[in-house]
């Protein structure tokens, strides 16, 4: 099931970054086209059962209760600085994954940049392709935090989320706190500390 079939819906977006050694164009997303931001979600999601298992923070819960806890997070706890960014191979125009992050207060810093989800499809998950991907998650989170006081950056990731927790640790984030989450545990990570 491919509902994503042609990049046709990304053909008003802003290219943010066209990475030509891995082959990705990357498009903006705003939450406000949510239908869209929903259809990426599920064309990513929709063949990953181990996601949907056991590293969503609404795992075992199925399919549809994985999307529709992540597209209310993405509509209800979001602003206006939220930006969806969507990873297409330009060889055969599938989406390859996202990344979305946002600005929040955190502890006394107004302006602190929160990773707020990401995800790439199994297929892409080599160990080449995920450090690029880290890199260009990195990339484009250091220029939009270039003019403002503070130069690291969050993420928050459920406790039994071994995975994402072990590629934070690998891209030399720190645990800075565990929190509750009426949904279960959280690790809130930083990353970019001087």
């Amino acid at each position: 099931m491919i509902l994503v079939e042609r990049p046709d819906i990304f053909q008003r977006d802003r290219i943010v970054e066209k990475n030509d050694e891995t082959n990705i164009v990357y498009y903006t997303k705003k939450v406000s086209e949510f239908n869209v931001i929903h259809n990426i979600i599920t064309d990513c999601w929709v063949f990953d059962n181990e996601l949907i298992d056991k590293w969503h923070i609404k795992a075992g819960s199925g399919f549809r209760e994985c999307v529709k806890d992540t597209m209310d997070t993405l509509i209800n706890d979001t602003n206006d600085t939220f930006e969806f960014i969507v990873l297409v191979d330009k060889s055969d125009k599938n989406v390859i994954g996202f990344f979305a992050s946002e600005l929040i207060k955190y502890l006394d810093y107004d302006n602190v940049y929160h990773l707020t989800t990401f995800y790439v499809k199994p297929a892409y998950r080599t160990r080449e392709f995920m450090l690029t991907y880290s890199n260009d998650i990195s990339d484009n989170i250091r220029e939009r935090t270039r003019n403002s006081i503070s130069s690291f950056w969050l993420s928050t990731v459920w406790v039994k989320n071994k995975k994402a927790i072990n590629w934070f640790n690998r891209l030399g984030g720190k645990a800075l706190c565990r929190a509750t989450d009426p949904k279960g545990d959280v690790v809130v990570y930083g990353f970019g500390y001087k």
